[in-house]
This record gives structure tokens, sequence and C-alpha cells, in this order.
């Protein structure tokens, strides 16, 4: 997977901005580059409880992704959430939490700010990698 710096900009702001709770969205790749991420539809954290460990996205975020998808021709490419006081490894709430062939694109704080990204399989997950292409703001 690769990423634009300006995403990334975005996702690191939004999981600085959003802390001590999880952020969450969803990445989209335009159509002509499925691999590259290239826009970040951020997402309140519509979490019923314990919001610094779990996270889940507002439907209508959703839906703009699938329409983005359907109208534009882009394509989901991750689902992104952080990790406010981890690494960007996936949790056993993750595990749970995942669709089987579905990326998904964490934005660790802890110890420092990293960005992992991991397809779930249906029984694990599998790291995939990840380049940032283009200049960063910060």
């Amino acid at each position: 997977m690769r990423l634009t710096g300006r995403v990334v900009d975005e996702l690191a702001e939004a999981a600085r901005r959003s802390r001590p709770e999880e952020c969450c969205g969803v990445l989209l790749a335009e159509w002509g580059d499925p691999g590259l991420g290239a826009r970040f539809l951020p997402s309140d954290n519509h979490a019923a409880v314990d919001r610094r460990h779990k996270y889940q996205l507002d439907y209508r975020v959703h839906l703009r992704a699938v329409e983005a998808e359907t109208q534009l021709g882009a394509m989901i490419l991750a689902y992104c959430h952080s990790h406010p006081a981890a690494p960007a490894s996936p949790s056993p709430t993750d595990a749970a939490l995942a669709c089987p062939g579905a990326t998904y694109l964490i934005v660790g704080l802890a110890p420092r700010l990293e960005l992992r990204a991991w397809r779930w399989t249906g029984e694990r997950f599998v790291e995939e990698a990840v380049q940032v292409v283009g200049e960063r703001d910060q």
C-alpha cells in the first residue's frame, strides 16, 4: 500500500486530535491507481463504550465511501483507526471485529507515530508494506 504524504499528515492529525480516544475513518484509492491511498474520510468514533480501545465508524462515512466506489470509481483501500497509547499492531479487539479480506491501517501513537497496514485472513492478520509517496507537510 502506498500513501500520499497529505494522507499521512491527515491520519496523524486525526489520531493526535482524538487522543485519548481512538480515531477512525476510511482510506480510498482513486480509479486508475488502486494501490495508492489518496483520500482519507475521517469519521467520528461511534463506539458505545470504551472509545480508548474500540472504534465504530459512523455509518454515513461508510456510505460516502461506498458511494465513491459506485459513482466515482474509487475503491476502499483500508479501514483506519488509531491506537492512542499503543503501537500500530492489531489488538484482540481488532481481531474480534475484523472482516475477512479487509485491510486495516492502524496509526500508533506510542511510543512514537507509526502507520502499519494489516489484512485479516479470517484467522489472522498479515502485515502489508506501507510506503509514503510525495512530500509531507509536517
